[in-house]
């Protein structure tokens, strides 16, 4: 899955709206963040979706600095637009710091990041927007407020440690069974 330790990044929006549960009303926002990563991050997002964006450099084009076939660093298709993808990766924690003080980290949980957009670099490294909903409280909102005035940030993105699906029985019950199965 995604994810990224303090990286830099750029809050280039912020939108603010009320999400309904039922009755209850809950402030929410999404979150655009800009960053440029290496082409291996494309790996983490889909599987394929890094080979089929860039190739090895050809003769006259930028050597990479590593070797071997892993080297993918000129772009595949030059006249293609930024990719759009509809994933959408939820349960997330993201973290956002400042880029000089590390006091005012912003913690937020169960965060939903969608919209991505790639646009490949040649040289191996891919400009990337995504976005990142999630429901927040007052003081949570005037953070990331003074987060869009600063613009730049260092971001952290963790994924769920299980998946959203998975029941903390079945695995005990899976553990239970991996051990009869190890015994007999």
């Amino acid at each position: 899955m995604f994810s990224l330790e303090k990286h830099e990044a750029s809050i280039s929006n912020l939108n603010t709206r009320i999400e309904r549960h039922g009755e209850d009303r809950e402030l929410s926002v999404d979150i655009k963040f800009a960053l440029n990563v290496g082409n291996y991050a494309l790996d983490m997002i889909e599987p394929g979706l890094r080979e089929s964006l860039f190739k090895p450099a050809s003769k006259g084009q930028q050597l990479s600095l590593t070797e071997g076939a892993d080297a993918l660093v000129a772009v595949r298709h030059p006249c293609l637009e930024p990719v759009s993808l509809s994933h959408k990766f939820p349960g997330y924690e993201v973290r956002i710091a400042g880029m000089l003080e590390a006091s005012d980290e912003l913690f937020l949980v169960d965060v939903e990041l969608k919209k991505f957009v790639l646009k490949p670099i040649e040289g191996g490294s891919v400009a990337v927007t995504l976005t990142a909903s999630a429901n927040v409280d007052a003081d949570e909102l005037r953070d990331l407020g003074e987060a869009l005035i600063r613009e730049d940030v260092l971001l952290s993105l963790t994924p769920p440690t299980r998946a959203a699906n998975d029941d903390p029985d079945d695995e005990a019950a899976d553990d239970a069974g991996d051990g009869e199965a190890q015994a007999a």
